[in-house]
This record gives C-alpha cells, sequence and structure tokens, in this order.
C-alpha cells in the first residue's frame, strides 16, 4: 500500500471515530443532523437547490422514479443506454414499468443522442450514464429529448462538468451511487439525488421519509431509504479532502496516459474529454489477453461491465438480441478496470507492462 493511500486510510479512520462518537451522545442513527448537513455541502458543491441523501446508488434509482410518478402503470417506459450498469434498468424493471435501450455513440461509452431523438416521445424518462470520469454530450441530449424529463447518473463521473455546470445537475434529476468505490465513496451504500425542482425535492423526501419505518401505509411502494448518519459523517469529513485527493489521482492518471503515449501504445484509450479519475478505466484491444497478462504480473485488472444490459439473463425477457446495439458490444468488448497506482512512478511502471503486451517495448 503506497503512502497515499496509508495517508487517506488515516484520515478515514479518524472520520469514523470522530463521527461515531457524535452519533452516539445524539442516537439519531438514521437521517440525524449529520445528513442535513451534508445534503446542504453537497447541494453546494454541485450547484444545486437540492441535495438529498438515501440508503443506496439503487434506492436513489428507484426513488426518482418514484418521485417522478414511473409505473406501475402499463406503458411506462424508460430509455436507458445498452452500456451501462444494470441497476437503474433494474429499478425501471423493479417499478414494473418497461425498460427501452438505445445504442451508444461509435467509439464511445455514452448515450448517443441521434437515439434520443428517435425515442424521445416514445418514453417517459431518459436516464444518461456519465462514465469512465467523463461527460455524456448533455447539450446534444437536452435538444433531441425535448421536454421529456431526464435522469442522470453521475456516479462514476463526479467531478466532471460541462462548461462550469456539474454532470447530475442538466436533467430533471441526478443520481450517485456513493458506495466505496466512487470519488466520494461511504463505508458502505450510501445514494444521492440532485434537484433543482422545489416540487420533486419534497417529493424525494416525502417518500423517504414515509417508507421503511412508517407506522402507517400511505400506498407508496414499500422501501427503506434512510441514509445512515454515520455515513454522512463520514462523506462530511471526505469532502474536506476531495480536491486534493481528486488532484493526486489526476496526476496519476496523467503519468499513466502520458508514458503509454511516449511508448507509441495507440491499442489503449480512454474517453477525450475525462476529468476524473478514481480507477483507470480504459478501452483496450484484446482486452482479456492484456487482463491476463497484467494479473500474472501482480496488477488486478478485470474487464469493466463486459456484457451490454441487452445480452444479460436478466434482461431477456426485453427481446433484443446480440447485434442489435452493436457500439455498445463494441466497447463492452473492450473496456478494462486497472487499479489506480498509488504514485506516477508506479502509473508508469503498469504503463511499461501495457507497452510491453502490445510490442512497444
Amino acid at each position: 500500500m503506497g503512502t497515499f493511500a496509508i495517508d487517506q486510510a488515516e484520515r478515514e479512520l479518524y472520520a469514523i471515530r470522530r463521527g461515531g462518537e457524535d452519533i452516539l451522545k445524539h442516537a439519531n442513527y438514521v437521517l440525524g443532523p449529520e445528513v442535513d448537513l451534508l445534503e446542504g455541502h453537497l447541494a453546494k458543491d454541485f450547484g444545486t437547490r437540492h441535495a438529498v441523501g438515501c440508503n443506496s446508488g439503487f434506492g436513489a434509482h428507484l426513488l426518482s422514479l418514484l418521485a417522478l410518478g414511473i409505473g406501475p402503470l402499463p406503458g411506462d417506459t424508460v430509455l436507458v443506454s445498452a452500456f451501462s450498469p444494470a441497476s437503474f434498468a433494474g429499478a425501471v424493471l423493479r417499478r414494473a414499468a418497461t425498460v427501452k435501450l438505445a445504442d451508444v455513440a461509435p467509439g464511445d461509452v455514452h448515450l448517443a443522442a441521434d437515439g434520443v431523438q428517435g425515442a424521445a416521445r416514445e418514453v417517459q424518462a431518459i436516464v444518461v450514464h456519465h462514465l469512465f470520469g467523463a461527460a455524456a454530450d448533455m447539450p446534444a441530449i437536452l435538444k433531441a429529448a425535448e421536454d421529456t424529463p431526464i435522469m442522470e447518473v453521475a456516479s462514476y463521473s463526479l467531478g466532471a462538468s460541462i462548461d462550469g455546470k456539474r454532470v447530475g445537475t442538466f436533467g430533471t434529476i441526478g443520481t450517485a451511487d456513493l458506495r466505496e468505490k466512487t470519488s466520494l465513496g461511504a463505508y458502505g451504500d450510501a445514494g444521492l439525488i440532485l434537484t433543482d425542482d422545489d416540487a420533486t425535492a419534497s417529493r424525494l423526501r416525502e417518500i423517504r421519509r414515509e417508507t421503511g419505518c412508517s407506522e402507517v401505509f400511505t400506498g407508496i411502494t414499500a422501501g427503506n431509504f434512510h441514509m445512515d448518519t454515520l455515513h454522512a459523517a463520514i462523506l462530511l469529513h471526505k469532502l474536506e479532502f476531495r480536491a486534493a485527493e481528486a488532484r493526486q489521482r489526476a496526476l496519476v492518471g496523467k503519468a499513466f496516459l502520458d508514458a503509454l503515449a511516449s511508448a507509441g501504445v495507440t491499442e489503449l484509450t480512454v474517453p477525450a474529454n475525462r476529468q476524473e479519475v478514481t480507477r483507470l478505466v480504459v478501452l483496450a484491444e484484446q482486452r482479456d489477453e492484456l487482463a491476463r497478462q497484467l494479473n500474472s504480473r501482480t496488477v488486478k485488472a478485470r474487464p469493466w461491465w463486459p456484457v451490454p444490459i441487452h445480452l444479460q439473463p436478466g434482461f431477456r425477457e426485453l427481446g433484443y438480441a446480440r447485434g442489435d446495439f452493436p457500439n455498445a458490444e463494441d466497447v463492452a468488448a473492450r473496456s478494462l478496470e486497472i487499479p489506480l497506482p498509488q504514485s506516477a512512478a508506479e502509473a508508469e511502471h503498469v504503463a511499461g507492462l501495457v507497452a510491453e503486451f502490445y510490442g512497444h517495448r
């Protein structure tokens, strides 16, 4: 473990101790005052009127669908990218609504605007995932969507922006999974919802309050969307160091890409507009062979979302087949996660292993 990782672990251990002591004193273990404080900080950080904390990323997706009134009415349909985490499509099915898939842009990992344009009038909402630390083309997608509500998922690009406006703040609702593997992660499950609409925020908080432990059934789908107060306390502490840690990760990511460029490696790429580095998620030729080679050299690389949604067994009922979304299938076959090195020197070493695999050294 590198010095950067050790320093980070020590800070987080301190946050757990300090936050735990405060929480034991006031004994509000869910939705305590730290949750309110965290929501205020995150709303300011993202530049939105409202931030609503909840139990998990999946909970944020499901809570957002409930707030927008999507499902279980017959015909309710949500557009989702074929190359994206399966959790949002799963939440749509959980609401007994229909998932309609669309392809990503050629050579990109994000939803294509032309696919949105063709489907906007057929769906009740459009889900846009921001991936690999980069931002989807929100201006083009917003134009194509017309008046259809857009639900953004910013979990894997929390620090990305377009012309100064943060991802997750362009649509009607933005969600984020705040698990430990994201750039702002709790110790366990936590989620975030962003919105500028007062009525939507009020509805989100109403549902969050009335589900989980309400003594009176109000007709809202059962669930527990409460954020644990300890997670909020940890996240508040992490916010103090987030900018410095992001800069450190960016330097490591740059060292990795610079070393690849110096070696002449063109077989491994990242989105051109990547702005945040949490892990090294890349598109690689001969992905599986490269992963095996890196693992043999103690670099624990693994395929990243290797199966697009339409080819996953749990979504077979949607009726799609191989070849329906060729761009999604292409990036799914090339996406690879490489653990983020702890220093520039380590990043250069890993880049050297990649260059060696492709015969550039």
